[in-house]
């Protein structure tokens, strides 16, 4: 079973041969603050009862604005019903896009 962390990784992995690990570090902190803040939010994009377009509707218009790999990686999370895994851990503040730790776990 892939894990949250795993999709992490290789979302630093990809910033990192992209040379956007800033960029992308950036934008996780106030991403995960709206989640912190909106704790039902990440639950409802797990929730069975709204169809998963849906939900993949609602994470394009509230983070509409991010890089397209950063958008992508929550749309997966949202899509293998991962929304709980969505903001990094408490404190990250995207420090995974500089050192893979907290939400991107340990690296390989």
């Amino acid at each position: 079973m892939i894990r949250a962390s795993d999709y992490g990784r290789a979302l630093f992995e990809l910033a990192r041969q992209e040379h956007r690990e800033g960029e992308i570090g950036e934008e996780m902190a106030p991403g995960s603050a709206i989640l912190e803040q909106q704790p039902a939010y990440a639950r409802l994009l797990d929730s069975p009862a709204l169809p998963r377009e849906q939900r993949l509707s609602l994470v394009e218009e509230a983070f509409s604005s991010l890089n397209l790999y950063h958008l992508n990686f929550l749309k997966i999370l949202c899509r293998k019903a991962r929304g709980e895994a969505m903001p990094p851990a408490p404190g990250c503040g995207g420090s995974c896009m500089t050192r893979p730790t907290a939400f991107c776990g340990p690296p390989p």
